[in-house]
């Protein structure tokens, strides 16, 4: 077994960085954080703002975009109040002094394009520093995350979304792909299913339909599954992520016509207090419901007790599991430390998590409807019992640098490493598992996977400029990634882009143009464990070469005309591995055009319209296996045609003075042709073809409510129509043997929150409950399929604040320990039973 990242010999780093979290706490040391300097006075350069009358949360995003000015405030200061709004060519303070006026609020302007927003009787440095929170200049491809963010999809046309580090933290993820649970429409396959990621937004996964990114850095390769098909993975911890920003529908990245997600690691920001030049964040967690992998039972076995799950601290006591996993633990430590002068900032992390195999739920439903306990089941695996190759041991590193030279210019470079050794169950054992349920519920090897990630940014911002907001951004990604069935697949992924963003005053409103160039390469080869490349698997190139333009018209404040072209061109070729397909080449024009209505402060009315491509990928192009799968030299690129209707909402003062909502209603109509399957049924041999068309209709619902001492988040999607046309006749059923079957997502999904918060908002408690219902549609035959029963899964989660540096969350994850399986999971493994956890967090 390979040995993670950063480790020494056996010892564990989970639970001897936790004692170190535990030590400091209680201790009486601390760290002295030196204040930056203040200037007197802000700058005097002069820049075009368009900035509309809206909730004061909003026009400070608008600001920070605008002027390059990094604004931090307390939440609270801001919470229920609106600004006027601002247009026009000024300076920074003096665009600033306008947003704020009527709201009470007063600002100091620092070093470093910085400003302070504060109440008149706190403007104290140690009245801002405590709770405040940092907005930075946002871009595309990374920066931090904060606390208005959230309300930036409810201030912009289109499905889009965001996850903060909160909501992730919230209820602290089991499995990685727990962190996208409260946003609608989107889900993770397979997501108990070893550490990696495949998304799935509006039923469109795998084969680069969705572009997920780990700091604007393409981070995924195509792994066989044998009869469960492909997926596309991507690997990061939880951890580290600040962020994550949703785009649903094409547009976002060149041949993702699925969408887009970009997960945006930590920055200074997140970690240091407003002021503070030096700044360091310790965590550190466990939990229950997990066993040793090597002390699984086997078929036959009894399953271990949950009452008392053994924890070694091989800290105090010296004693490890095999090859270092905790016996039978379930924990987690980090600790990122950063630093920011006034030229440059340097951020530095490392996470580490274990845990075994966890156990299943002991209630609910195990069988089939209408069926026996001699009939195969929705899993082989009963209720409480130990879910084999569940288990990871991972361990991630973060670093990062900005170095502003001049004021206007910024660079950023990053990278990230991420190592694992985990579990993973082949599909195939579980699927044909027989009627008794008992055959393939055995411990396999694990395996291993390393992922690292590289990024440079180039920002220049003049703030007498208002025609210049240029980005220029180059990335690498690599991934080894060794599947149990000795497949070795290795993909090196690099691209970049060049950008700008024109904002002009013209008649009747302010035009707002994007212009830039996008490129990357994939370069992907599969191999056995011996090192030969496996001919046709999935090795081989694809690139893609985009440029694009985008124009948004805002006519009197109240209306907003948006257009705009993609122009794609891309080329795969195997590399002389497989003679016996020749290289593609395409290119295709992609428009999109949009109107949004602003009739009243804080709510819009949009319509949307978008053309997607995506070209086939290498593993469709080139996929060999002897005589029973050969490639389509006919293959061709799919195309979508997505419309889009929806209001959204952002009012501060509704009911009260300070309460806050925010809602988001679309409906979505999406049409794919030339769709890609794995097999058509009245074609022989099988491979990958195009059938006419795929068909994808819904409504998402998204919000939230905050009165300061309660709040309520909720997202729920439900499908309206979903059909396959696998011959010119359109049905509302995939085919038997198309691997497409695992994407079908449920007819209904979502999450509703509940929450409050108490002792001077120290004490916060509150609830979660996660519910899908049945697949959306069945299938013609066969068994390429995930099956599940509905289900609505319980949590519990509560935090207190001792002071501003040392909280605590504790959170239960379904709490009635119901035995469900997770929609869209594609191995049969249950899901995890009653699961507690307790993290404690140190912030210097």
């Amino acid at each position: 077994m390979r040995t993670p990242i950063l480790r020494g010999g056996r010892q564990s780093a989970v639970l001897e960085a936790l004692a170190l979290a535990l030590l400091i706490s209680t201790s009486t040391f601390s760290i002295d954080a030196a204040l930056a300097q203040q200037s007197g006075s802000a700058t005097s350069a002069q820049r075009s703002f368009a900035i509309p009358a809206g909730s004061l949360a909003g026009a400070l995003v608008a600001f920070g975009q605008q002027s390059g000015v990094q604004v931090s405030y307390v939440p609270s200061v801001a919470a229920g109040l609106s600004s006027p709004g601002v247009s026009g060519t000024m300076s920074a303070d003096t665009a600033l002094s306008r947003l704020l006026a009527g709201t009470g609020l007063s600002f100091q302007m620092g070093g470093s394009n910085t400003a302070v927003i504060s109440k008149p009787d706190a403007n104290s440095a140690g009245a801002t520093v405590d709770g405040a929170i940092a907005l930075d200049t946002i871009d595309v491809s990374g920066g931090s995350s904060n606390h208005v963010s959230s309300d930036a999809p409810y201030e912009t046309p289109g499905s889009s979304a965001f996850i903060s580090a909160a909501q992730i933290q919230r209820v602290a993820p089991t499995s990685t792909g727990d962190i996208f649970k409260t946003t609608p429409g989107v889900l993770v396959t397979g997501n108990r299913n070893g550490v990696s990621m495949d998304v799935n937004i509006r039923g469109l996964q795998g084969m680069n339909r969705i572009n997920t990114t780990v700091d604007g850095a393409m981070q995924q390769t195509s792994q066989y599954r044998g009869y469960a098909g492909h997926d596309s993975r991507t690997f990061v911890d939880p951890e580290f992520i600040a962020g994550i920003d949703i785009e649903k529908g094409p547009g976002g990245s060149p041949g993702a016509m699925g969408g887009t997600v970009n997960m945006r690691t930590l920055s200074a920001s997140d970690i240091l207090k407003p002021g503070a030049t030096y700044g360091a964040r310790v965590r550190g967690s466990i939990g229950n419901n997990t066993v040793d992998p090597d002390d699984t039972p086997r078929v036959g076995g009894q399953a271990y007790s949950r009452c008392c799950p053994r924890v070694s601290l091989p800290l105090v006591t010296g004693l490890t599991g095999g090859d270092g996993m905790l016996n039978s633990g379930n924990g987690m430590a980090s600790v990122v430390a950063a630093a920011s002068f006034e030229k440059i900032d340097v951020v530095a992390g490392y996470a580490h998590r274990q845990a075994g195999n966890y156990f299943a739920g002991t209630h609910g439903k195990e069988l089939r409807p209408g069926q026996t306990d001699t009939i195969q089941r929705y899993s082989p695996y009963g209720f409480g019992e130990a879910v084999h190759n569940t288990s990871q041991d991972t361990a991630s590193a973060l670093a990062k640098l900005t170095f502003r030279p001049a004021e206007g210019h910024k660079f950023d470079f990053g990278a990230t490493r991420y190592e694992s050794v985990y579990g993973e169950a082949y599909g195939d054992v579980l699927l044909f598992s027989g009627t008794t349920g008992t055959y393939g519920k055995s411990q396999s090897r694990l395996t291993t996977v390393t992922a690292n990630t590289y990024t440079g940014r180039y920002a220049w911002t003049p703030t007498d400029n208002p025609l210049i907001d240029f980005r220029a951004n180059i990335w690498a990604s690599e991934i080894s990634d060794t599947y149990l069935i000795n497949t070795v697949n290795d993909a090196f992924t690099w691209g970049g882009d060049v950008q700008n963003t024109s904002r002009l005053t013209v008649p009747f409103g302010d035009l707002k143009l994007d212009y830039g160039l996008q490129y990357f390469i994939e370069e992907s080869e599969s191999k056995n464990a011996s090192g030969t490349v496996l001919a046709g698997s999935a090795s081989g190139d694809r690139s893609m070469t985009s440029g694009f333009a985008r124009a948004a018209y805002t006519v009197l404040e109240k209306v907003r005309l948006d257009a705009g072209l993609r122009y794609d061109y891309y080329k795969v070729t195997d590399g002389g591995r497989n003679t016996n397909v020749a290289d593609k080449e395409d290119t295709k024009l992609n428009p999109n055009a949009g109107i949004t209505v602003m009739p009243f402060q804080g709510v819009q009315v949009f319509g949307k319209y978008a053309q997607g491509w995506r070209p086939p990928s290498v593993r469709e192009t080139f996929l060999v296996m002897t005589s029973f799968i050969t490639p389509n030299p006919n293959l061709q690129p799919e195309e979508s045609e997505n419309w889009e209707y929806g209001v959204n909402v952002s009012r501060d003062g509704v009911l009260t003075e300070t309460d806050r909502l925010r809602l988001k209603v679309a409906y979505f109509d999406n049409d794919y042709v030339n769709y890609i399957v794995r097999a058509n049924p009245i074609i022989t041999p099988r491979g990958f073809y195009n059938i006419p068309g795929v068909k994808m209709k819904g409504v998402e619902f998204s919000g939230s409510y905050d009165v300061g001492w309660a709040f309520t988040e909720f997202g729920i999607n439900r499908y309206t129509k979903v059909e396959y046309c696998l011959t010119s006749t359109c049905a509302a059923q995939t085919g038997g043997d198309d691997y497409g079957s695992y994407h079908i997502p449920p007819k209904y999904s979502g999450s509703v929150t509940l929450g409050t918060r108490l002792l001077d908002e120290r004490l916060v408690l509150g609830g979660r409950a996660t519910f899908a219902g049945t697949r959306a549609i069945g299938r013609a035959g066969g068994s390429f399929s995930s099956d599940w029963a509905p289900y609505v899964v319980f949590d519990l989660f509560g935090s207190y604040e001792f002071d501003p540096g040392l909280s605590v969350n504790v959170s239960a994850e379904n709490i009635t320990d119901l035995y469900y399986l997770d929609a869209l999971s594609n191995a049969r493994l249950p899901s995890p039973g009653r699961t507690v956890r307790a993290t404690l967090t140190r912030n210097f």
